[in-house]
């Protein structure tokens, strides 16, 4: 949680449960997308759910952890992606082009990151520390 401290003053293995926490909710992820795949459909369907796992990792990473973050972060990439089936339709670009911006967006946001990381305190001035 917010407070890894005050939980191992108090007496909680934080390590241990948080591994018990990814352990339970990467099961219960597993359980959902079987239960979706063998009782609904019958069968594996080609194309069913394509990279949302991924989108959801990039939203996830994106968000640096925060949970607020994390969903605002998903619900963009959601519009983008529905976007991109519109965009396609009314216009002769292709949807992969949202694939791009994606990129982008990810791009900017690690290089902004590493700047930080790396010892950047003005946005003109570079300062590498290697």
């Amino acid at each position: 949680g917010s407070a890894p401290k005050f939980a191992e003053y108090g007496g909680v293995n934080v390590k241990r449960q948080g591994f018990l926490v990814l352990l339970v909710s990467g099961a219960v992820g597993g359980l959902a997308g079987g239960v979706e795949t063998l009782g609904v459909h019958h069968r594996f369907m080609e194309g069913f759910a394509p990279g949302f796992g991924f989108d959801g990792l990039i939203a996830a990473l994106l968000a640096n952890g925060s949970p607020i973050g994390t969903i605002v972060t998903a619900l963009f990439f959601g519009a983008l992606r529905s976007g991109s089936l519109l965009l396609e339709v009314e216009t002769t670009a292709s949807r992969e082009i949202i694939t791009v911006i994606q990129a982008l967006i990810i791009l900017s946001v690690s290089a902004q990151v590493l700047m930080k990381r790396r010892g950047d305190s003005t946005a003109g001035e570079r300062r590498w520390k290697f």
